[in-house]
């Protein structure tokens, strides 16, 4: 499999970048053009991956074989994917007046919900996720834009979540707790 993904694998398209995008649409796109761009970079750059837009327009998930990014049986990001997540990056800073731009990364584990989490058994799906996070954080993503989490299923399969959320109905307060 990773000699057919390095035989096959798409041409770094420097002109299609998230930054050559994002100055051809000015200061502050839609929403929905964010979702569009992401939806592009990661088929670009991935064309066996599975993208749902969702109705809103606003929200897409991707999932994807995880040897796609990380190779087989290491935590380490493809150096081949460095650029992707650049791109993915630039899209997450990308400032649009009253909104915030998350990506969620799920890694599946052999966890089952009620049971006791077992960190050593789900070492390599655990560093693999955190090693996404900081290679997008590093590329210049706000830290508050991504998140990791873990999900019951296959941990050779990647599951991201890009929301575009209004800031006003993203806000957290907690008015019981405070004095």
């Amino acid at each position: 499999m990773d000699s057919l993904l390095s035989t096959f694998r798409v041409v770094d398209q420097s002109s299609r970048s998230a930054e050559t995008f994002l100055s051809r649409l000015g200061a502050t796109p839609e929403p929905e053009e964010l979702v569009s761009e992401m939806r592009r970079l990661w088929l670009t750059a991935i064309p066996v991956a599975q993208v749902e837009v969702l109705t809103d327009g606003r929200t897409m998930q991707l999932r994807l074989p995880a040897n796609t990014i990380f190779p087989g049986g290491e935590a380490l990001l493809r150096k081949d994917r460095r650029q992707l997540m650049q791109n993915v990056a630039t899209v997450l800073a990308t400032e649009s007046d009253g909104y915030s731009n998350e990506m969620e990364l799920l890694i599946g584990t052999d966890w089952k919900a009620g049971d006791v989490f077992d960190l050593k058994a789900n070492n390599l799906e655990i560093a693999r996720a955190v090693e996404f996070a900081d290679e997008l954080i590093a590329s210049g993503a706000p830290q508050d834009s991504v998140s990791i989490g873990i999900r019951e299923g296959d941990g050779r399969e990647l599951e991201f979540r890009f929301f575009v959320r209004s800031k006003a109905i993203a806000r957290v307060e907690f008015p019981q707790f405070s004095e």
